[in-house]
């Protein structure tokens, strides 16, 4: 069975933080940097959001030329 560890290493990789910055977070987290751990915690969300928001203005521009077409 996975540690602890292993399985917050691997959710930060399936969150889609590269290896450095989850072995940054890990780091953090040895240091018990409690603060400092929400802090990149909340960042990656936000940097998550922003890829969304950015994808959902792409997906607007490709449906607005779709309607066109179908006119």
């Amino acid at each position: 069975m996975n540690s602890e560890r292993e399985e917050v290493y691997q959710n930060l990789l399936d969150a889609g933080c590269c290896c450095r910055k989850a072995d940054n977070f890990m780091a953090l987290k040895d240091a018990e940097n409690t603060k400092a751990e929400v802090k990149f915690l909340e960042k990656r969300r936000q940097e998550i959001l922003d890829e969304m928001h950015r994808s959902r203005e792409q997906l607007d521009c490709l449906d607005y030329l779709l309607y066109q077409y179908r006119e």
